[in-house]
């Protein structure tokens, strides 16, 4: 879904979010996030998203290589926010249309959608394929290094944040675009 089409509005079920998840991401405190407002609409809740000063990501492609890194490192780092805020990983979806790029600040934030029945591997490995689209060879080789990764270890999202940094440099170091 693309926020933009939906002019920054979408509709969830009410209950789909925990009371208190709604008052903490209402509250303006959690910073990892695109500022929203919430309206209901009788068995549904409107979430209305502030994206002004970001660019959704599916809006900045193509990107380079090193740019694609970066920006998954800094999602990775940013989706590990939310336990600060009592958010578990699993329950932020991450993708082209909800990951935003704040290009003043360099700063990656998330247009939160709940979702359910996701596991965090899924929703990365659903990111990292949704990155690979378009990409050329040896970015697509890259981040299939990143899947295959995440398969092999049990790693916690700094973790794979630090993989996705050592890959970075790697990039950098080989001097691919």
């Amino acid at each position: 879904m693309e926020l933009k089409k939906s002019n920054y509005e979408i509709e969830i079920k009410k209950g789909a979010m925990k009371l208190f998840e709604e008052k903490v991401l209402f509250s303006g405190m959690c910073d990892f996030v695109i500022p929203m407002r919430f309206t209901d609409a009788g068995e549904s809740r409107k979430i209305t998203y502030d994206c002004s000063g970001c660019v959704a990501l599916r809006d900045m492609y193509p990107l380079s290589t090193g740019e694609i890194f970066e920006i998954l490192e800094k999602t990775l780092l940013t989706l590990n926010r939310s336990v600060e805020f009592f958010i578990p990983h699993e329950k932020v979806k991450i993708d082209k249309d909800t990951v935003y790029y704040d290009m003043k600040r360099k700063k990656v934030r998330i247009a939160y959608m709940p979702i359910e029945g996701a596991s965090l591997k899924e929703n990365l490995e659903g990111f990292i394929d949704e990155l690979s689209q378009g990409a050329g060879e040896e970015t697509v080789e890259y981040l299939m290094s990143v899947k295959d990764d995440l398969d092999r270890y049990n790693r916690n999202l700094k973790e794979v944040a630090g993989f996705v940094a050592e890959q970075r440099k790697r990039i950098h170091q080989c001097g691919i675009r």
